[in-house]
C-alpha cells in the first residue's frame, strides 16, 4: 500500500484551450513544488522558521545544507530567484497551460480528508474499484463538452524507490479505461520514474521533485534527488491522445532551478531508459540537449 495517496482532478475547459489551432494543448508538468521551508527563508519576507518535522525544526538548516554543498545564497532573493531556467523554458515553449503541483505534508493520514462538513485532501484510501469508481463520477461531473480533458494528479508511492507497484499500474489503467482520465500525473518520489504510455495516454507514474530544499541532504545520494524535469506535453484535447512528450532535464543548485549539465543529462537518458524499459518506452537526445519520449502507439509504431 502506498504511503500517501492523495488526488486531484484537473479539467481544461475554456475557449483558450478549445481554439488551438488543430486541436494541439502543450501542457507543463512538474514533480513537487516545496516552497513553504527552507525556501520561504531566502525571501524578502520568511515566515517564522520553526517547523514541526521529526528531523528538522528550524527550515533555516534546509538553507544551511544547500549553501554547504553549492555555496553562498545572497539573500534576499526575488521571488522569481527559485523559477530560474524555467521562466526561459516557458518563454521558448509558451505552453497552453501550467500546472503547478504544491507538496503538502497532510496527504498522510485519512483525519485530513475532506467531507462534506469540512474542506481537506482528497484522500484515497485504497486503488481499489471503489476508489476508481469514485474517481468516474467526479470525472462524468466535469468533463461534460467535446474538447475536455481530465488529469489525474496522484501524490502516491514511496519517497526514494524506483518500484512501481502492480497495483499503481492497475489502478492508472483503469483510471483511464472506466474512469475517463486522459494523463495520470504521479508524485511523491524524490526522483523521477518510469513513463507509460497506454491507450495512447501518458501515464508518469513519479515526476520527482522540481523545486525542493533537500539540496544537500545526505542518505540517498544514489537516487539523485537534486535532478528533475521539466515535462512538456502535447496532447489532442478532444482524444486524450499524446502527440509529444519533450522533458527538459533540470538540477537545483543554490535553491535554484539550472538546466542540468550534460553529463547529468546522460544519466538521466540513461536512467529513463532503463526504467521506462518494461512499458515499451524510451527516450531520445534532442539538439538542444532536452529528451523526447518515443512509445508504441496503439496502431503498434514506435
Amino acid at each position: 500500500m502506498a504511503k500517501n495517496m492523495a488526488l486531484a482532478l484537473s479539467s481544461l475547459v475554456g475557449e483558450r484551450v478549445l481554439m488551438v489551432i488543430n486541436s494541439k494543448v502543450i501542457l507543463f508538468l512538474c514533480g513537487d513544488v516545496m516552497t513553504g521551508r527552507g525556501i520561504d527563508q531566502i525571501h524578502p519576507h520568511p515566515n517564522h522558521p520553526r517547523i514541526n518535522e521529526p528531523f528538522v525544526h528550524d527550515a533555516r538548516d534546509y538553507v544551511s545544507l544547500a549553501e554547504k554543498k553549492s555555496g553562498e545564497i545572497a539573500k534576499p532573493v526575488p521571488f522569481s530567484y527559485i523559477w530560474g531556467v524555467a521562466l526561459q523554458e516557458f518563454g521558448r515553449v509558451k505552453p497552453d497551460v501550467r500546472i503547478i503541483n504544491l507538496e503538502t505534508t497532510i496527504t498522510q493520514s485519512e483525519d485530513w480528508a475532506a467531507r462534506p462538513d469540512r474542506p481537506g485532501v482528497n484522500f484515497l484510501e485504497d486503488l481499489s474499484d471503489t476508489s476508481v469508481n469514485r474517481v468516474a463520477h467526479l470525472v462524468k461531473r466535469f468533463k461534460v463538452q467535446e474538447h475536455d480533458f481530465a488529469i489525474a494528479s496522484i501524490h502516491w508511492g514511496e519517497n526514494w524507490s524506483y518500484q512501481i507497484t502492480d497495483e499503481e499500474i492497475s489502478f492508472a489503467h483503469s483510471l483511464i479505461d472506466e474512469a475517463g482520465i486522459d494523463l495520470v500525473h504521479g508524485h511523491s518520489s524524490h526522483h523521477p520514474k518510469g513513463i507509460e504510455v497506454y491507450q495512447d495516454c501518458a501515464i508518469l507514474y513519479g515526476c520527482g521533485d522540481f523545486i525542493t530544499d533537500y539540496e544537500g541532504i545526505q542518505g540517498y545520494e544514489e537516487f539523485r534527488g537534486d535532478l528533475g524535469f521539466m515535462y512538456f506535453v502535447t496532447v489532442n484535447p478532444s482524444t486524450g491522445k499524446l502527440l509529444r512528450l519533450e522533458m527538459v532535464p533540470t538540477q537545483m543548485r543554490r535553491l535554484q532551478i539550472n538546466r542540468a549539465s550534460i553529463q547529468d543529462t546522460e544519466w538521466l537518458k540513461d536512467l529513463m531508459n532503463r526504467e521506462g524499459q518494461p512499458f515499451g518506452t524510451q527516450v531520445v537526445l534532442s539538439k538542444d540537449h532536452s529528451l523526447l519520449l518515443k512509445w508504441k502507439s496503439a496502431d503498434n509504431r514506435l
